[in-house]
């Protein structure tokens, strides 16, 4: 195809080539469309070149797309094809407006409006960021190149000193590139746009500081974003600082702006503290996927850099882990959502102070609740596992933590946050665990009380403090509810008793009631050796009687006995009654 006559050159076998355009420009007055996936999707503007005749001749700065059909000579016989284009060679000032019919045309939203093919009209490089010769009024200032080899199919960004995917200031002899209105523009060139020496088509230089690449990649497939800090952006697009993503042949990474506004580029205001972007990915097939980060040693401010994965609960440390892998699998094809990138500024702020904390104490494993004072107005706060953790406990961000169930003390810290994001210094608060045996009572003989604790103990007389009962034993002189407090600093474990004095319990009763053995393992035997002696029981030292004695008759009195063996040991009470109603009570000690 002869781009100049618009003939075909070579085999009369290309059935229907004549119908079919081999070469391409774009009318920006075409409305196009994102496709409902907010890329900028050029497509729809493209007419075919040359519209009515083959006597049509190239215009001085507009771009041409071609296609080479590869299913027909040259490119089926010798690999390739010779395109030649005859013309005075263009010199001086080129009105892009004029000869190449650069335009705005409103129709479908600023980030899908004004999009220009042009051309590289001069017999060299030009350098689109040459110190004097251009004219750009009402044009944003990136520019977008169609990369059909190394990256085929997807675009090369530069603006502002940034390039992604090897987008560079340099336009080599014959090149087309894209580039946006955003009013009715006007664009020219003189030759000072020239670039001298053997500059190429993707030469990067130094890029700025506080910069970092984000690139996607899948086997051999890759496409690349840049993010950027500088005094002039802001967090909108701003035509002299972000370049939009252009809809890839392949999968497609970009920053999202506050206002939807997908971006290859993106420059944002000098972090002051803190930064979260949401990663879009769309337009992905099912497969193994990593996401790499390089050139975040360019950063002169301090950071800390984050990814996280939304879907796993993942947070990498970019800085330690530069790649992190994932799966795409065939329910999903676009991850709009799922990535969020956080940069934080690592530099304390010193006004932003804890004024005070708490510490708290569970009794035992359990949940332990601490807390802290000292963040602004409508600020928050950050808890951390350790001092140096770089990822804050997710979702607590008040004065009050809850922490999980603990077996042991550990210590958190805490830190200030203004409504920024700026962060203050980490102050430690514990969370302490006590742990400790419960306080067991048991009988002695001689009816004391007795605690498993030798220190820290305080006795109780249904419920009020008995003064001075502080040691390990205690033996009560009346009846009652005796308890006794072990203190373990703040917590306590008690343990308590009902115990019942009848009076009579030293009453000489030898030889009229005999009772054997005592202490007793198994069965108890009870003798009366007097018909005044009716009736007997056995109750346990709560007042609970556990049973009755069946007495049967014998010279001179009664017989009869109890079985201790599937009762637990300690002390219980031998209750007898006589026919007068007094109530005689004798002490059982149970193995």
């Amino acid at each position: 195809f002869n781009p100049i006559t618009g003939a075909f050159i070579g085999s009369s076998t290309c059935t229907g080539c004549g119908v079919k355009p081999s070469m391409f420009l774009y009318n920006e007055t075409e409305i196009t469309d994102s496709n409902n996936s907010g890329l900028a999707d050029l497509n729809d503007g493209y007419v075919g070149f040359p519209v009515a005749t083959n006597a049509e001749t190239l215009s001085s700065g507009r771009g041409y797309a071609m296609f080479v059909w590869g299913n027909v000579p040259p490119v089926s016989t010798a690999g390739n094809a010779k395109w030649s284009v005859r013309n005075p060679i263009n010199f001086g000032t080129i009105d892009f407006v004029t000869t190449a019919g650069v335009s705005f045309t409103a129709g479908n939203g600023i980030a899908n409006d004004g999009w220009n093919l042009v051309g590289n009209p001069y017999p060299s490089t030009i350098d689109w960021s040459a110190a004097s010769g251009w004219t750009k009024t009402g044009i944003d200032d990136a520019i977008y190149m169609k990369d059909n080899g190394a990256l085929a199919g997807t675009y090369a960004t530069f603006v502002g000193g940034v390039g992604a995917n090897g987008g560079s200031r340099y336009i080599p002899i014959g090149q087309a590139f894209w580039v946006k209105a955003n009013s009715a523009p006007t664009f020219q060139a003189t030759e000072a746009v020239k670039a001298p020496g053997n500059t190429t088509t993707f030469f990067r230089t130094t890029p700025p500081p506080d910069l970092m690449r984000v690139t996607l990649r899948s086997g051999s497939k890759r496409d690349e974003i840049v993010v950027y800090f500088d005094e002039d952006a802001t967090e909108e697009f701003d035509g002299n600082k972000d370049a939009y993503k252009l809809k890839n042949d392949i999968f497609n990474l970009s920053t999202v702006t506050p206002l939807g506004d997908k971006l290859a580029i993106n420059g944002l205001p000098m972090l002051e503290c803190s930064k979260s972007l949401n990663l879009s990915i769309t337009d992905v097939s099912v497969g193994a996927y990593q996401l790499d980060f390089t050139e975040f040693e360019s950063f002169v401010t301090p950071v800390n850099i984050f990814l996280f994965d939304k879907k796993t609960g993942e947070k990498i440390d970019v800085k330690t882990t530069s790649t992190y892998e994932f799966q795409v699998t065939a329910e999903e094809s676009s991850y709009k959502d799922r990535f969020e990138l956080n940069i934080i500024n690592t530099t304390v702020d010193p006004t932003l102070l804890i004024s005070s904390t708490t510490n708290g104490t569970s009794c035992k494993e359990g949940a332990v609740t601490i807390r802290a004072e000292g963040a602004p107005a409508g600020g928050s706060y950050r808890w951390y596992e350790n001092e140096t953790d770089p990822f804050a406990i997710a979702g607590q961000n008040s004065s009050e933590f809850i922490t999980p169930v603990l077996e042991k003390s550990k210590t958190y810290y805490v830190s200030a946050v203004s409504v920024a994001g700026c962060e203050g210094a980490r102050v430690p608060v514990m969370a302490q665990v006590t742990t400790f045996d419960e306080v067991v009572l048991s009988d002695l003989e001689n009816g004391t009380l007795s605690s498993s604790y030798v220190d820290n103990n305080q006795w109780f007389k249904d419920g009020v403090l008995i003064p001075g009962a502080t040691g390990q034993n205690y033996k009560p002189i009346e009846s009652g509810v005796y308890k006794v407090e072990v203190a373990f600093g703040t917590c306590i474990s008690s343990a308590e008793r009902t115990v019942m004095i009848t009076g009579i319990e030293d009453e000489d009763m030898s030889g009229v009631l005999i009772f054997y053995p005592n202490p007793v393992e198994d069965v108890l035997t009870v003798k009366f050796n007097s018909q005044d002696l009716l009736n007997s029981s056995i109750v346990d030292m709560m007042g609970r009687e556990l049973g009755t004695l069946t007495m049967k008759p014998q010279a001179h009195g009664f017989v009869g006995t109890f079985d201790f063996r599937s009762h637990p040991g300690g002390i219980y009470l031998l209750k007898v009654s006589d026919k007068e109603g007094k109530v005689i009570t004798k002490r059982i000690i149970k193995k």
